[in-house]
């Protein structure tokens, strides 16, 4: 009696595990894989999105760059005239790029987004139907096995479909604040942060774009329920360490191109470029300490 009672609750638990999985995956397909929720709907000129930017950068933010160049002018005036002299070829170039990177966030935003985006759909119209690729039905005679199993299922999906709904809300975020992020070139010692939040944002463009190749992988696997479950693991995670070292083997390779200039190591960072002022090659001296053989 009592083991009739425990294997109809499981089988009932089973059978809501199992509708979550298919319910989760929809949902994960239509919201977060969706070429339109995970790209276009940020690109389209005449979204509401880009409606409320233009609001916000034409009302808003056009006042605030405006408050920041006269007060910090005011400060450059009065330090300049009363305290210590001031580089000013270090500030063109910060006022420069700043006001650069201001008027043209949103442009650069969209392009990081219409590289990723160009690449992305063509890997995910690789296959037409996304919605009935995955094996919930494995062979497995205990029954609290099965449990366990559909169980992980579903914590799999929930975590890449959360990943990749955070991501889009992040991506709305971003490209709001960038305009006001690239103010903060002005303030001294900030460049390391505005430069962070433009790796920030080029991995969030190209993240979905990871995450589609590892999920075109499950028709491959479809009769291993048990390895479509790793890699929809993979395919939330993996990428967000990836994406990381993608952005550093580019920065790296930039160096080594850049190695035959005579550059000090630090003025090929941006923070450096933004420091260097007005100075050139061969007229930049370097440490003394910089080939101390006892440093290497």
């Amino acid at each position: 009696m009592i083991s009739n009672i425990l294997n109809g609750i499981i089988s009932l638990l089973f059978s809501l595990l199992e509708y979550s999985v298919t319910v989760l995956w929809d949902l994960t397909v239509k919201y977060g894989l969706n070429p339109y929720y995970s790209y276009s709907q940020f690109i389209k000129p005449n979204s509401s999105f880009i409606s409320f930017y233009n609001l916000l950068f034409n009302n808003i933010y056009s006042n605030i760059i405006v408050t920041v160049i006269i007060f910090s002018s005011l400060y450059i005036l009065i330090k300049n005239s009363f305290f210590a002299p001031i580089k000013f070829s270090n500030i063109i170039i910060k006022f420069f790029i700043a006001l650069l990177i201001f008027y043209n966030s949103y442009d650069l935003g969209i392009l990081f987004l219409k590289f990723s985006y160009v690449f992305y759909n063509y890997i995910y119209r690789l296959n037409n139907n996304w919605y009935s690729i995955l094996n919930v039905n494995p062979v497995i005679s205990s029954k609290i096995v099965s449990l366990f199993f559909i169980s992980t299922f579903v914590m799999a999906i929930s975590i890449l479909f959360a990943i990749l709904i955070f991501r889009q809300a992040l991506i709305i975020f971003f490209v709001i604040v960038f305009p006001l992020i690239s103010i903060f070139l002005i303030v001294p010692d900030t460049e390391k942060y505005v430069f962070k939040f433009i790796r920030i944002f080029f991995e969030l463009s190209f993240f979905p774009f990871f995450t589609v190749i590892m999920l075109y992988t499950l028709t491959m696997f479809s009769y291993d329920p048990f390895l479509q479950i790793g890699i929809i693991y993979v395919a939330a995670i993996a990428p967000v360490y990836f994406m990381t070292e993608v952005f550093n083997l580019f920065r790296m390779s930039l160096y080594g191109m850049l190695s035959g200039i005579d550059f000090p190591s630090t003025a090929l960072s941006p923070e450096g470029l933004l420091n260097s002022g007005s100075s050139l090659p061969g007229i930049i001296k370097e440490p003394e300490s910089y080939y101390d053989p006892q440093k290497f």
